[in-house]
């Protein structure tokens, strides 16, 4: 909610897509409402907006709201799949993604490699971020999600 009041106060036209299992998981609907232009609420059991299924909250309407809302940029928060589903639709509707990766970490200074990110570079080279470190705010582009998916290639020793 921070960032959508910054991105308002900026003049720039925020629209939410919030998901949730039911409405006691939904985090501040209000204040959504107060800071954004369009807000969409998507619940696994239907008790508030469209209903749809926990595993894939954003897999329907987010491609809905992207069109509507004409998006440049999306920024998400949400489990790492639901990031994944996300960042895949931003690119293909050609709007520019930065998500919020949230790994399990244990020193919180990069020193581990604990929360390693495989992510690419201009380059092209794939290399481990670290997420407590680097992050945890990501390209949505560069993360190999298969990668991070799968736990090959997150630089962990």
């Amino acid at each position: 909610y921070p960032l959508a009041l910054r991105l308002k106060e900026r003049g720039c036209a925020v629209t939410m897509l919030l998901g949730a299992r039911g409405e006691s998981h939904l985090l501040a609907a209000l204040e959504a409402r107060r800071t954004a232009r369009s807000v969409t609420v998507v619940t696994a059991d239907g008790s508030v907006g469209r209903k749809g299924p926990a595993d894939d909250l954003f897999g329907a309407a987010l491609p809905e709201v992207l069109d509507r809302a004409a998006a440049d940029v999306v920024y998400a928060a949400a489990s790492t799949p639901s990031l994944a589903r996300v960042a895949r639709a931003a690119e293909s509707h050609g709007a520019w993604c930065q998500t919020a990766l949230t790994q399990p970490g244990v020193c919180g200074t990069g020193l581990c490699q604990g929360c390693a990110v495989p992510v690419a570079g201009e380059d092209g080279l794939v290399r481990s971020a670290r997420a407590c470190a680097d992050g945890p705010v990501f390209r949505g582009d560069r993360v190999q999600w298969d990668q991070l998916a799968t736990g090959t290639g997150g630089g962990r020793p």
